[in-house]
């Protein structure tokens, strides 16, 4: 595991804010796989992403990576086996507060997330150090709005799972590319509440890092 306290120190002492939210500066949290050497006692211990048998390419590890936006740098990363009955594995719902460090998941920053992260619920524990979310969200995730669409065009919404219930904002646009007919709907959720001082344009914006 990476020293987030040196690591953010180095950021502190160089400034390294050219991306962000309002004031909040940018980060990202995703999953990645490291393949293993192929040995018995790898297999054993680690297993992989699509079967625990001899069938595997390799054994591999699941790491879920904490990365800045402005430098690319990784900031801290949790690593554990990937597959398997009986085997541990690092949570897609992103309970890393607890193996990292708070320095990481503070007021300032906002941390990205790509669709899988809320698929049982939103992460109340990141939530509690202070720290903010955003979240993009599939269509088979259900979200209870809650209020009136307000002036950006967010509106205010529930989401439910894992037995939390959290407050959230919903930001939907719609993305369109060269040749395509029809534009994808994109759906973004965040503890960013206050739509005066991030409005959906700036959230919006910074999905492109997922």
């Amino acid at each position: 595991m990476l020293k987030p306290f040196a690591v953010r120190a180095g950021h502190d002492d160089h400034d390294y804010r050219a991306v962000g939210v309002g004031d909040l500066r940018l980060g990202a949290i995703d999953g990645s796989l490291t393949r293993m050497p192929d040995t018995p006692a790898n297999r054993q211990a680690y297993g992989s992403a699509d079967t625990s048998d001899d069938s595997a390419p390799y054994p591999q590890l699941r790491d879920l990576l904490i990365s800045g936006a402005s430098t690319r740098a990784t900031l801290g990363v949790v690593t554990g086996p990937c597959g398997g009955d009986s085997r541990p594995k690092p949570s897609r719902s992103c309970r890393i507060g607890r193996c990292t460090s708070a320095c990481l998941f503070t007021p300032d920053r906002l941390w990205v997330m790509d669709r899988n992260f809320p698929r049982r619920g939103a992460d109340q524990g990141n939530l509690g150090t202070g720290t903010h979310v955003l979240i993009r969200v599939k269509s088979d995730v259900p979200l209870n709005r809650t209020g009136a669409f307000l002036p950006d065009g967010s509106y205010p919404a529930q989401l439910s799972g894992g037995g939390v219930t959290l407050t959230v904002r919903v930001i939907e646009y719609l993305v369109a590319v060269a040749g395509q007919h029809t534009p994808e709907l994109f759906c973004l959720v965040t503890d960013l509440l206050d739509h005066a001082a991030h409005p959906a344009g700036q959230p919006a914006a910074s999905a492109a890092f997922i």
